[in-house]
Formats: structure tokens, C-alpha cells, sequence
């Protein structure tokens, strides 16, 4: 085993935020480096996709545009989907973001995490609402990133997805007014890529913020290649009205006075053209239009509204923690992925925290009745599992009972005084009756 930097980050923008402490705390550990066997492309979930965002804007407004096509797979493997994706969203009254890459999959070991780009921008509602001050455009670019690269790389690290890691890249739009009233239009790229142990790396790259003053902007992301290519020469394609009045406008150098309804139909002849090209590439246009300062319109398809769930989470990977480690602390939702922990000490806590693919070994393993993650995955040896009195879950006891070979199984007593009563049966079936001077989980 070799040890690598540790690195313990809060889910916050860049230094020029507001200094109020974030309400939303995230941990990011990268610790010991484990082996560990990756999941081959059988067992991985699907990966589903957004291909195509057009921005357009000059002094008479902002024009964003984006397909609704999903698919999975890449390249000539491509796979479309009958159901239209969502990757145009309005964040406020002044701003809008749209989504290229990834859109979605599953995380079954913990359903309840963020693992779709819808419910990640609703995270992003409810952590900018908490800021008692407007956010300037950078605060609101900080924000959404730090929150798609926290979730993106959670979800390739849960599903142990490291084969394909590189199918989680994500490229974002973030366009709006400041709170100066100046456009303004955001760009930034999430990369995800293995490293050599198996685990998942990520980087911003291409962070831009570009101002609209008196010029005109258009950007994409996607497969644009083909949308690239036809702005630089459009000639092919003069047949088409909205390629002509580009055409003259650009030959007059006078872009910056098209009308925000001439840069419309020019992004939606891009967005057709590439269509015709590209599988991944189609279906209904979502387009947003912005200008005098807010969000003019946004029109898309009705897409069923994504849905948080009541807590947020912390992120726990890749740490080796060995005796004598403080244990961890309850009261957060805390995620736990690729983790090693050795004679733990004080106990470790199931109730609302998550456990995928880690290994335990001699410790005491408390459930005392709240919400768990503690599948199979996970490597159990040498441990006692104690269950509290508040645990009435059946099925739940079960599973944790059937899924993994316990040294010994205690079932505690209620009660507000120290030490409780535990009454434990070994692995040979042997009863005793012990003492346990921790507080229950679950007691006040």
C-alpha cells in the first residue's frame, strides 16, 4: 500500500463567496490507497447522455438551446432512448443552465444519491437559497460546479465504475445577467478519468466567464463539431434563410445587431443539421431566451419534476483508518465508498450513513434503528454486531444478521444510565450478558 496526499475540502465556491459558513458541508477524503477489482462492464449500470448545447448572444439578448435526445453507449454503440432528457434549467429569475454528457444511471447501493443532473441542479436551488446576500454570477459558477464534480464522482465511485469513468464527463452552460445587470455567459468541463489504483479523479477544466458588451458570443458544447464548422463556413448551407442572414451580417461585421429571434432559428438550424449527423443528437428543442436583464422564456417539454431527498450527504473514500481513529461521527448523512477500517475505535454507526465496498475488521458495528446502506459489498471480519434497543426493523436486522459472519450478535437494553445491558450470543451460539458504556445512537 502506498499513501497518498489526504485532502479534506468543504463543498463551497471559490474565495470570492460571501464568508458565511455553508449550511451544506461535504467531506472529500482521498486517503490510502486500496487495491481494489474493478466492476466489469456487465455489472455497471447504464450511463445515459445529452449531446448538443448552443449559446448565442449580443447586446439584444441571450439565446440558449439545447436537444432532448438520451442515449447510452458511444460512438457507432450509440443507443436511443424513447423518452426525452431535460438538460435546459432555469435557476432563477436571471439565469439558466444547460447539460451536455452525462444526464443519469443508477446507484443501487445508495438509491437515495444524487445520480442524475436534474436532481443535482435542484441541490444547487436549495444550497444558493441558503445565502442570505445575491450571489454574483462567480458565486453561482462556484456553486454548481463544486456540486457537480462532489456528485458525478461520487456516483462513478459507488458503482465502482472505473472501466468507464471517462463516460461521466459533464460540460455546462451557466448563462445570466450579474448582479451588476451585465450578461454574462459561464463555461466549465467536469473530466473523470481512473488512475492506475482504480480510483476516480476529477478536474474543472475550461473555466471561463465571458461578459457580453458590445460583441456577439456563441459557444457549444456536445457534438459540436459539425455547429463549429458551419459558423466558421457556412457557405454549404446558404440555401437556408437563417444561414444567409448570418452569413451577411457576419461579411458586414455586424453579428452584434442580430435579433434574438434570428439567433434562435441559426441555433436551430445547428442543432438540426447536427441531427442528421449524430445518433446521440435530436428531438424536441428546449430553448431559453433571456434579455432586459432576467429570463424572457424558457420552452421545453413538460419533464417530471426531480425530487431531493431530505438530507444531504457527505462523501468518505479511500481512507485506511487504524486503531485508535476517532470513529465516526453520527449525525450527518455520511457515504463511506472503498474505505478500510481496523480495530475501530469508539464503535462504527450504521444509522443514516451509507457503506459501499468497504472492510472492517475487529469492530463493533452499531444499528439502532434509523436509515442504512450496508449491503453485501461491503467485507465484514472479526466484528460484533450491536443492535440498540430503537432498532425495529425487521428486515433490516435480518439482512445485516444473514449477510455477513458476525463474531457475535448483542441486542441492547433501553434505559438513560450507563452502562447499558447488552445480552450477546457468539458465533458457537454461546449467551452472555455484557456491558456497553456508549450512549445509544438513537437515545436523546
Amino acid at each position: 500500500m502506498g499513501i497518498s496526499a489526504v485532502k479534506m475540502t468543504q463543498r463551497v465556491p471559490a474565495q470570492s463567496m460571501s464568508s458565511r459558513h455553508s449550511t451544506l458541508q461535504v467531506v472529500w477524503i482521498i486517503g490510502i490507497l486500496l487495491a481494489t477489482t474493478p466492476k466489469l462492464p456487465g455489472n455497471t449500470p447504464s450511463i445515459f447522455h445529452g449531446s448538443i448545447n448552443i449559446v448565442m448572444a449580443n447586446p439584444n439578448g441571450i439565446v440558449v438551446l439545447a436537444d432532448s435526445m438520451q442515449t447510452t453507449g458511444i460512438l457507432d454503440n450509440q443507443k436511443q432512448l424513447r423518452r426525452s432528457g431535460r438538460k435546459l434549467f432555469q435557476l432563477d429569475a436571471f439565469t439558466v443552465c444547460a447539460v451536455a454528457g452525462f444526464l443519469s444511471t443508477s446507484t443501487d447501493a445508495v438509491p437515495e444519491f444524487l445520480n442524475n443532473t436534474s436532481v443535482m441542479i435542484e441541490e444547487y436551488k436549495r444550497e444558493s437559497s441558503q445565502w442570505d446576500k445575491p450571489l454574483t454570477f462567480h458565486d453561482k459558477m462556484g456553486i454548481l460546479s463544486s456540486i457537480f464534480r462532489f456528485f458525478v464522482s461520487g456516483v462513478a465511485e459507488i458503482n465502482s465504475d472505473y472501466w468507464q469513468a471517462e463516460k461521466y464527463r459533464v460540460e455546462v452552460f451557466l448563462v445570466g445577467y450579474d448582479v451588476n445587470g451585465k450578461p454574462t455567459i459561464g463555461s466549465f468541463v467536469l473530466n473523470t478519468s481512473k488512475t492506475r489504483d482504480g480510483s476516480v479523479v476529477t478536474s474543472i477544466d475550461e473555466n471561463t466567464e465571458t461578459v457580453i458588451e458590445d460583441n456577439f458570443f456563441y459557444g457549444a458544447h456536445g457534438a459540436s463539431d459539425l455547429a463549429n464548422g458551419i459558423m466558421d463556413k457556412p457557405l454549404r448551407l446558404r440555401y437556408q434563410p437563417a444561414i444567409r442572414k448570418y452569413m451577411s451580417a457576419k461579411s458586414a461585421n455586424t453579428l452584434r445587431q442580430l435579433t434574438v429571434d434570428q439567433m434562435r432559428d441559426l441555433a436551430k438550424i445547428l442543432k438540426q443539421q447536427t441531427s442528421r449527423r449524430y445518433k446521440s443528437v435530436g428531438g424536441p428543442d428546449q430553448i431559453a431566451i433571456l434579455r432586459s436583464g432576467k429570463v424572457d422564456s424558457v420552452v421545453q417539454p413538460t419533464f417530471q419534476s426531480a425530487a431531493l431527498p431530505p438530507y444531504k450527504f457527505n462523501f468518505i473514500a479511500w481512507m485506511l483508518q487504524e486503531p485508535g481513529w476517532v470513529g465516526i461521527t453520527p449525525g450527518a448523512v455520511n457515504v463511506y465508498v472503498h474505505n478500510v477500517y481496523i480495530g475501530c475505535n469508539p464503535e462504527v454507526i450504521l444509522d443514516t450513513n451509507f457503506f459501499v465496498n468497504n472492510q472492517f475488521r475487529y469492530c463493533s458495528i452499531v444499528y439502532d434503528g434509523q436509515i442504512t446502506r450496508f449491503g453485501a459489498d461491503n467485507v465484514v471480519t472479526g466484528s460484533t454486531l450491536i443492535i440498540g434497543p430503537h432498532a425495529t426493523d425487521t428486515g433490516q436486522i435480518k439482512q445485516l444478521q444473514q449477510d455477513f459472519s458476525w463474531l457475535a450478535t448483542c441486542r441492547g437494553e433501553g434505559g438513560t444510565s450507563l452502562p447499558h445491558t447488552m445480552v450477546c450470543t457468539d458465533y458457537l451460539g454461546r449467551t452472555k450478558r455484557v456491558e456497553w458504556y456508549y450512549k445509544w445512537p438513537e437515545d436523546p
